[in-house]
């Protein structure tokens, strides 16, 4: 038998490719900017562009072609986004296979969601959670809708809670699970005038344009004084005398503030369906399986009460 000589480009490979670069390939290649892509994996631009630039020189043909500011893949690119995506999936299944099995190590839960889930829901789920998981820890990241979806993606996070109305595609890479189904309500100033300027949340969504409509047929006297990007921005404004907003009844409650605010259901809008967004290779994990469930059972203890005390606003 011959000797076996080594390939020295597959060596190559071997020593050179690493998860990181593959990691950065596809964070890249999602979010379509290197800028932001950097900040979401919380490196600097030249290092993560350095990343890029090794993978190519290592598979010796471009992957992006770069038009300005923004990135777009080269059919190599196209080609090989779904393998490094694969090769990351299945390193992810090879994690969460360790921690379902490893019982005396703390499953640390890295959650992304947005604020009023963050600051008001998942605290309290925690504590029901350590019931159970006593050494859980949470990596939490409090972020807009679209900025949850890139955390799953790059895999900063492996749990996402947000509306589901929220992003105009929700992902079929993971796993969506109701969580509550959150009242939408109108936050108005104390005897506001039919004219007060619309406060609107605007996600880039069919959701945010069917707002936009109802409160213009609603209160055609009024303007439009100003996009906001969260739900939360926009009743601390309301609640300031600034306007009127449209907004999930979650992000009205705050136990530290106590303001004079006139909050009614809107029965001719749909409420806002909170989901959990899960590889499905994380819903092995107890802990993490553990973590939808106490969620679900909070956001239902925390709104359901209030939600029975609130007007209705009258059809019109």
């Amino acid at each position: 038998m011959g000797d076996i000589v080594a390939n020295p480009r597959v060596s190559a490979l071997h020593s050179e490719l690493t998860l990181r670069k593959l990691q950065a390939f596809s964070v890249v290649a999602h979010l379509g900017n290197m800028t932001e892509a950097a900040r979401q994996m919380k490196v600097a631009q030249p290092t993560l562009s350095q990343l890029v630039s090794g993978l190519e020189s290592l598979i010796g043909t471009p992957l992006f072609l770069r038009t300005g500011s923004a990135l777009v893949l080269t059919d190599a690119g196209e080609a090989l986004l779904r393998k490094a995506d694969a090769v990351l999936a299945g390193f992810d299944d090879f994690t969460a296979t360790m921690d379902s099995v490893t019982t005396e190590r703390p499953v640390q839960l890295r959650v992304a969601g947005v604020p009023s889930v963050m600051r008001l829901l998942l605290p309290r789920a925690v504590v029901q959670l350590r019931q159970t998981f006593p050494g859980a820890t949470v990596d939490g990241h409090e972020q807009s809708p679209s900025d949850i979806v890139n955390l799953l993606y790059q895999r900063t996070a492996h749990l996402g809670i947000l509306g589901a109305n929220t992003v105009p595609e929700m992902s079929a890479a993971f796993t969506q699970m109701p969580l509550y189904t959150d009242p939408t309500v109108l936050v108005s100033p104390p005897d506001a005038p039919d004219d007060l300027p619309f406060l609107q949340v605007d996600l880039g969504s069919a959701s945010s344009q069917r707002v936009a409509q109802w409160f213009a047929r609603r209160f055609p006297r009024a303007r439009s004084l100003m996009h906001l990007r969260s739900y939360e921005t926009a009743v601390r404004f309301a609640e300031e005398g600034l306007g009127r907003c449209v907004a999930p009844l979650v992000s009205c409650l705050d136990s530290q503030r106590d303001t004079r605010a006139h909050v009614a259901v809107i029965d001719d809008l749909p409420p806002r369906r909170l989901v959990a967004l899960i590889p499905q290779t994380h819903l092995r994990i107890p802990a993490y399986a553990g973590l939808v469930d106490t969620l679900a059972a909070t956001a239902r203890d925390v709104i359901e009460p209030v939600a029975a005390q609130l007007p209705h606003l009258d059809a019109r």
